[in-house]
């Protein structure tokens, strides 16, 4: 099927900053259009070049942590998005040298792992970087494509489904599985490699409880007992499960 576009707010703001002296971080959940907003970035703008991190020989380029080699493979590119920035080891070093060395340049850099990705580029670019996190499709958003009537009528669908833009136009027999799919690359993909996770099923177990007080106040003391684990424990993993994006706090 052929994928619907949607115009992201976030463009205008990330606009503003471009070649101001910044290196552009933008964070976000897998599959909520980073890299789609990237390329659109990039058609904007005709020398401009798109690096996908995560292909081995793409981090072995950057990662070698050579400014001139890096700005040879580059060429005449004045903007350059690395894609799954976290991917490269030491980015956060690589992208400090490169905006030392060659500041005329725009660089952005894109994660869908805020725990991988700020942890390496905190330090490094401290003073040099603006951040941004994108999430899925907002009902401003979903207002382009959709008038009032059909966004009414999508509202208990937007509820269980969410609204991620690869998922919301499609039928309801396709969002179970691509659900399934997406729920399982956050859970064992990102989360379970991270910070010595040993039990995996406490995790589980943690995020069904939470979704059955959706809306209520949550105490820790109340999950640690459920869990039997530890207030520290549930803690820690609520704090991981935030930096992976799947779910966020509110606190009153």
């Amino acid at each position: 099927m052929d994928k619907t576009k949607f115009e992201r707010t976030l463009k205008d703001k990330i606009i503003t900053w471009l070649f101001q002296g910044k290196v552009i971080i933008l964070f976000g959940p897998r599959q909520v259009g980073k890299t789609t907003l990237a390329k659109d970035l990039l058609n904007d703008y005709p020398d401009s070049l798109y690096l996908n991190c995560e292909r081995p020989q793409i981090w072995e380029l950057i990662g070698s942590s050579n400014p001139e080699r890096i700005r040879s493979a580059i060429g005449e590119a004045n903007l350059v998005v690395f894609d799954e920035a976290q991917k490269v080891p030491e980015i956060g070093q690589v992208l400090k040298l490169l905006i030392d060395t060659y500041p005329d340049i725009q660089y952005i850099a894109t994660g869908s792992s805020s725990f991988e990705l700020s942890d390496k580029l905190s330090e490094p670019l401290t003073g040099r970087n603006i951040k941004f996190i994108m999430y899925p499709l907002s009902i401003s958003e979903l207002g382009e494509k959709y008038d009032r009537i059909q966004l009414r009528e999508k509202i208990e669908e937007l509820l269980v489904f969410g609204s991620y833009p690869d998922i919301v136009s499609r039928p309801l027999a396709q969002k179970v599985p691509l659900l399934d799919e997406l729920t399982g690359d956050y859970l064992f993909r990102d989360v379970l490699r991270f910070d010595n996770i040993r039990r995996p099923e406490i995790l589980v177990n943690l995020l069904k409880a939470i979704a059955l007080q959706l809306g209520n106040e949550v105490s820790f003391r109340e999950l640690s007992n459920l869990l039997k684990v530890s207030v520290e424990t549930v803690q820690r993993y609520l704090r991981l499960l935030e930096q992976s994006f799947v779910l966020f706090s509110v606190c009153l």
